[in-house]
């Protein structure tokens, strides 16, 4: 079942994250977003995009623990220089896999053949700084309509888009990586403070802080609290708006405000990811990924696991 559904309305595009019941973030929606995002950002009549979550009181829960804990698997039975050297490798392939992806068809096709590969984690992991990148880069305005809880992955994703509007109500969203034995990878470490300051951030990450709507706006995490039945009606308001302004003016803003102001981006992201890669090695994450598993199956929801978790709740890291 496609996880990633889509609607042209005029000018504006729009995109539908479904993966029922939790609406988890998955390598097959990464995929799928990269096509669609791909496809769109060479599309001019698309002049907007909004993207919401296609469950009821759900933007993206968070990204697959399961996902996560399969993808490091198998380097946790490898020696420790072995690790140390896949986390090294992880900044040369994110480099080598951006090169050859601008030669279609051979980065297509490169990419596929390292997916069948140990190296497997790597690719997905730079798939999704890609698409959330490019997110930013193109010449539309990007439109989060936060319909519900929206947790590591997912709140990722929603800072890279150019507006935030969350629907009010019982939500929370956050970075809750560090309580889970990780850190954030998909930009969490390098956007959330070039919004919200680095202070705040380092409060956020280190403590796994989950925010109320209105909390996140005070923060200005996000831009609008909108009363649920209206989040859409308010997104569309905007979208169309943006819609009307010339479309290289708003490549070259955005452009200048994510990247002229910050040329450390880049490099930051690569930081980020190899320290992605390092902290899933750890018996912690282990640990931690197996904890989850063991309380999502027996029926907790994930926002109070991750409460648990900050809470200590049985938790005793090992990893010096």
């Amino acid at each position: 079942m496609e996880q990633v559904k889509t609607q042209i309305k005029g000018p504006i595009g729009i995109i539908t994250l479904t993966n029922p019941p939790h609406n988890f973030m998955t390598a097959q929606m990464v995929r799928e977003l990269d096509e669609v995002t791909r496809k769109w950002s060479k599309d001019s009549a698309i002049r907007s995009i909004i993207i919401t979550g296609g469950v009821d009181g759900i933007f993206i829960t968070h990204y697959s623990i399961k996902e996560l804990y399969d993808a490091f698997k198998i380097f946790r039975i490898t020696p420790k220089f072995l690790q140390r050297l896949s986390v090294g490798f992880s900044l040369f392939l994110g480099s080598f896999l951006r090169l050859i992806y601008r030669a279609f068809p051979l980065g297509i096709i490169m990419e596929k053949l390292f997916l069948l590969t140990p190296l497997y984690g790597l690719v997905q992991l730079e798939r999704i700084h890609r698409v959330f990148k490019r997110l930013q880069l193109m010449d539309k305005v990007v439109i989060a309509a936060i319909n519900g809880e929206t947790m590591g992955g997912g709140c990722e994703l929603v800072l890279s888009c150019d507006f935030r509007f969350m629907a009010d109500g019982d939500y929370r969203i956050g970075l809750i990586e560090v309580i889970c034995g990780i850190i954030p990878g998909a930009g969490g470490t390098q956007r959330l403070p070039r919004v919200i300051g680095t202070a705040k951030s380092l409060e956020m990450i280190f403590d796994g802080i989950v925010l109320e709507p209105e909390e996140a706006k005070e923060l200005g995490l996000i831009h609008r609290v909108v009363e649920r039945d209206r989040l859409i009606e308010e997104a569309m308001t905007l979208a169309e708006r943006m819609a009307k302004r010339p479309r290289w003016s708003i490549r070259g803003v955005k452009r200048s405000v994510y990247f002229g102001a910050s040329a450390g981006l880049t490099w930051g992201l690569e930081s980020e990811k190899a320290n992605f890669m390092a902290t899933g090695f750890t018996q912690d994450s282990s640990m931690a990924f197996e904890e989850y598993l063991e309380r999502f199956n027996e029926g907790k929801r994930p926002r109070d696991i991750f409460e648990d978790f900050r809470k200590n709740d049985n938790i005793v890291f090992r990893d010096k």
